[in-house]
């Protein structure tokens, strides 16, 4: 499956700063903003652009299968891929490029790219005990269990020098890669919690970047969400217990018990992705708050 999006708007800064200065400082900041504009009669000047575009590929594969005594399962498996230029919707002061002095070195992978995403779902209906006294039949026949499984990779994220050499106004330009390095490294199994720090360290290398960051002019030659450079995945199961009871002919009776993030997995958030941040560069400090700790509910249901 593949397609192709064009035209996308987005707004640009039309009167940027040529190569202003080196570190942010104060003094940095304040002739970024002013003087050093290419119309110096002006600040900040946006302009709305229709010229982004944005690409999505992917190979889909399902696999579904029903047994016998009451067990069926659905696999769903996708490999994916997504580029684009701009990421966010358009608004006021925000879609901006990352590099606003060349709108076509922004393309990377998008941020909502996910390669690889597996979601797998069965439910069984235990046997309804035919034949064994009422108790038991009550309270072990006719259960009916269910779940869902996801595995995905993390989104992706930027890496940044925490200088201005460029085009920028804020910090933002892309960190600078090491000598000989082409890609960032991330160990998703090796994190260390450090308690000096107060989150888990060894997700990234900080030996992959220059901390000097890019050269005067240059933008960094990371890029947009570079290579490599995927936060913590997603790896949960979503558990439910089901049974219906006929208390006579008109009157039923349902009871359901769910448990969400059954295995209390920790899902973390993407990592400090600031090179100038020292001992804090690559640190893990946060939980992603669409995954939470295990939720479990009831609910009961009469019908007549």
């Amino acid at each position: 499956m593949a397609s192709e999006s064009d035209h996308q708007s987005f707004q640009n800064e039309a009167n940027p700063a040529p190569t202003i200065c080196g570190p942010v400082s104060a003094t940095c900041a304040a002739v970024s903003s002013y003087s050093n504009r290419i119309n110096t009669n002006f600040s900040s000047v946006d302009v709305y652009y229709s010229e982004a575009t944005a690409r999505y590929q992917s190979g889909q594969f399902t696999l579904e299968k029903r047994f016998n005594h009451g067990l069926q399962f659905t696999a769903n498996y996708t490999y994916s891929h997504t580029t684009d230029i701009i990421s966010t919707g358009t608004g006021i002061n925000i879609g901006y490029p990352n590099d606003p002095g060349c709108v076509t070195c922004n393309r990377g992978n998008a941020y909502m790219d996910i390669p690889q995403v597996f979601v797998a779902n069965f439910i069984y209906e235990t046997p309804t005990l035919a034949g064994w006294n009422r108790a038991t039949k009550l309270a072990l026949g006719g259960w009916q269990l269910s779940g869902i499984y996801r595995a995905q990779s993390g989104v992706p994220f930027t890496i940044y020098s925490g200088l201005t050499s460029s085009w920028q106004y804020s910090a933002s330009d892309w960190a600078e890669y090491a000598s000989g390095v082409t890609s960032v490294h991330t160990h998703p199994g090796n994190l260390t919690y450090s308690p000096t720090l107060g989150g888990f360290t060894g997700y990234l290398n900080g030996s992959d970047f220059n901390p000097a960051g890019p050269p005067q002019g240059s933008s960094g030659n990371t890029g947009k969400n570079p290579a490599g450079s995927f936060g913590p995945g997603v790896n949960t199961w979503d558990l439910g217990m089901t049974k219906n009871f006929a208390i006579t002919e008109r009157y039923k009776f349902q009871f359901r018990w769910e448990m969400f993030n059954a295995f209390n997995r920790v899902t973390f958030n993407g990592p400090n992705n600031n090179v100038a941040s020292g001992a804090d560069f690559g640190l893990i400090n946060s939980t992603n708050g669409a995954y939470p700790s295990r939720v479990m509910q009831a609910a009961a249901k009469l019908t007549f």
